[in-house]
């Protein structure tokens, strides 16, 4: 047998062990009715039980002596099934990540999934998200919903990844943390948490430097994240946050094509160092939440401000320049009404609204071998969106029903300030949609619950997508349309005192989905059009078990993401791009004492294809990691030294898989074996 095969085996004769325990455990269950305590779920903006929530939900908890390396986001999320985080180490892309393929057309950074931190939206009003100014080493808690949210969020809302940052403030404390890895990467953070009345506030710094193993691919990051948190009372919280995110630095070695992947993968293309490929970006972010909640009501609010400025050089010289300055904002509210006619039974309703601006001055010049020359473009976009919803549900011993329905209304506008072509090609679109979504789950026992959720979901093209049709020098491309989804999704779920599980299988429908593609007149610079209709169905699984000294973490997903029958001949019944059909991550953690801690996972990564037509299979793989953390207290110091080694096999794959780009250029070389050590001192 050979050893690929042997992996495989061996991966479901430990998924057959998993559902063998749990069939085990359920012989064991009562039918007898307890009261479910309820949370805050961020991302579903609703306090709810876990155990209850109608809808494909992973959320991680995160220990503040964190064991990874920390070169991305992507280490966090191996344990959500069904999503996939792709280009983890080119910093001039950003990590591409996709949730039931929503988000895999991105050729940078996020599309169609809403990125939310401490309850304010990352995501920009058309659809474009970011994490270059996200602090790795503060994140607390990671909830994944995986599937359509437009209720909730509106445009762009595949999926939704909420993230809660640390607080920190039961007691004054100050830690510092140094981290070096193999190619050249050096890391240093320190945190500052300070009590006050009612309150408290933290302070967090950060520098990070990367020399990168391809050549051409350094980065460097600055980050400063300030937190003032203050409790009115035990119903109020008050919570204000500024961010500032200087990245001088990240080198694009660009993608390649298979012979010059196989000769060398650690290669930069030609091109890209030519015409000094990469970017530059200063960010800015200023906002504040506030919640207060009584026994029948429960008033949200939120408010928010940011820019961006961002330069930009493309392998080529018409256009290759960028330089981007944007501005966007967003203010939302919401209020929760509980009342009940019955002991039994219980009724919530909310109402909210989410208001966003956009705008985005954008100017082209030639790339002179990575210098600004000629002007060629020069123009402002806004996007402005407003979407109202409601939301109402009924809650009894077992049963829980939620319904809801949203109304989005955005306005796109370009103003066109370039007058050398003798054309104003200012423009303007106006996009509205509605998103209704309805879901029960009922409780079959204490710990096993079943559920049902139908959802639709649209996402309209961002603005970079829009700008510059093929062939054109500016102006919006009227040929690209809104994408929309209809998703039905059933789920079973198990909550127990040591053993988690959950099984869900979904299906659904796109229609115009998103795709990039290249020309090549502009190779290296993407551009966008409709698909036609895609089918989406699925099998998502996770299990977490808890035993005497060791966690065990394992989940798998099973994805048939096809171009529909009746699209165009050459690309019927073809597998949408950039998404594996297979992947799955298995994550063991043993407590060998107090101050001694182990951690193994293996990631599997099944095969995709790289163009519409399916002609470019992208074979999977498996990978790796490990790490040990020791721990000592001395008087008010705590220290924790961590040594790990990510790609233990030093496996070489493809990690940033550039979709339809010309020439065959789809491969960039994933992280060889690394080695790195960390130092976390606390007082």
């Amino acid at each position: 047998m050979c050893k690929a095969r042997l992996r495989i085996v061996l991966f479901g004769l430990i998924a057959l062990f998993a559902s063998y325990v749990l069939h085990a455990q359920s012989n064991n269950d009562s039918i007898a009715e307890i009261e479910l305590k309820e949370v805050s779920v961020t991302a579903l903006r609703q306090r709810i039980a876990l155990e209850r929530v109608p809808a494909a939900l992973s959320i991680s908890s995160l220990s503040s002596d964190y064991e990874g390396a920390q070169r991305s986001l992507q280490e966090y999320l191996y344990q959500v099934p069904g999503l996939i985080a792709l280009n983890s180490s080119n910093y001039a892309q950003d990590l591409r990540i996709s949730i039931r393929g929503f988000g895999a057309r991105a050729a940078f950074g996020i599309r169609g999934i809403k990125l939310v931190i401490d309850n304010i939206p990352e995501t920009t009003p058309d659809g474009q998200g970011q994490l270059d100014n996200l602090p790795l080493d503060l994140i607390e808690t990671i909830a994944v919903l995986r599937g359509p949210s437009s209720l909730r969020y509106g445009n762009a809302s595949g999926g939704v990844i909420s993230i809660d940052t640390r607080e920190d403030l039961t007691a004054d404390r100050h830690r510092l943390t140094t981290r070096i890895g193999a190619f050249g990467q050096t890391q240093f953070t320190y945190t500052s948490a300070l009590q006050l009345n009612k309150g408290g506030l933290l302070l967090h710094l950060s520098h990070q430097d990367i020399e990168g193993y391809r050549v051409h691919s350094r980065t460097q990051t600055s980050l400063a994240n300030l937190k003032y948190v203050r409790r009115f009372s035990k119903a109020s919280k008050w919570v204000i946050q500024a961010n500032y995110t200087d990245s001088p630095m990240a080198d694009d070695p660009g993608a390649i094509n298979l012979e010059d992947f196989n000769a060398d993968p650690f290669q930069a293309r030609s091109q890209n160092v030519a015409f000094g490929a990469g970017e530059s970006i200063r960010h800015y972010k200023v906002g504040g939440s506030l919640n207060h909640r009584s026994a029948a009501h429960e008033l949200t609010t939120y408010g928010f401000f940011s820019g961006r400025n961002f330069e930009g050089f493309l392998p080529f010289a018409d256009g290759g320049a960028v330089v981007l300055d944007r501005f966007y904002s967003g203010q939302g509210s919401s209020l929760r009404w509980s009342f009940s006619k019955k002991v039994k039974v219980k009724h919530d309703l909310m109402v909210g609204y989410d208001w966003a601006y956009q705008r985005d001055h954008r100017r082209r010049y030639e790339n002179l071998s990575g210098s600004r020359g000629a002007l060629s473009l020069d123009q402002d976009e806004g996007f402005v969106s407003l979407g109202s919803y409601l939301l109402y549900e009924l809650k009894t011993n077992r049963l829980l029903l939620q319904g809801g329905l949203r109304f989005d209304r955005n306005k796109l506008e370009l103003e066109d300030f370039f007058s050398a072509d003798g054309v104003d090609h200012s423009d303007a679109i106006n996009l509205s949609a509605m998103s209704p979504q309805m879901g029960f789950s009922f409780q079959l026992n204490p710990e096993l619950s079943v559920f049902v959720n139908g959802s639709k979901a649209y996402e309209t093209p961002a603005l970079s997508e829009l700008i510059t049709p093929p062939y054109s020098t500016s102006g919006f491309n009227q040929d690209l349309g809104v994408q929309e989804t209809e998703m039905l999704e059933l789920g079973v779920k198990r909550h127990a005192s040591y053993s988690n599980w959950e099984v869900v299988l979904f299906t659904g429908k796109t229609i115009n989905d998103i795709v990039p593609y290249e020309l090549a007149d502009y190779p290296g610079r993407s551009f966008y059009r409709n698909a036609g209709q895609t089918k989406r169905s699925g099998v998502e699984f996770a299990y977490q078990r808890q035993f005497n000294r060791f966690n065990l973490d394992l989940v798998y997903a099973y994805l048939d993401l096809r171009l529909a029958e009746d699209s165009e001949p050459e690309v019927a019944n073809r597998h949408l791009p950039g998404v594996p059909w297979q992947s799955g991550s298995l994550r063991l953690a043993y407590q060998a004492s107090e101050s001694i801690r182990l951690n193994y996972q293996r990631v599997r990564r099944g095969a995709l294809y790289a163009d519409d037509e399916n002609l470019n299979r992208v074979e999977g793989f498996w990978l790796d990691h490990i790490s040990l953390q020791k721990k000592w207290t001395l008087t008010s110091l705590s220290l924790a030294a961590t040594m790990g080694v990510q790609n233990i096999e030093n496996v070489r794959y493809a990690d940033n898989i550039r979709i339809n780009a010309f020439g065959s250029r789809y491969y960039e070389l994933g992280l060889p074996r690394q080695v790195y050590i960390g130092i976390n001192m606390s007082l």
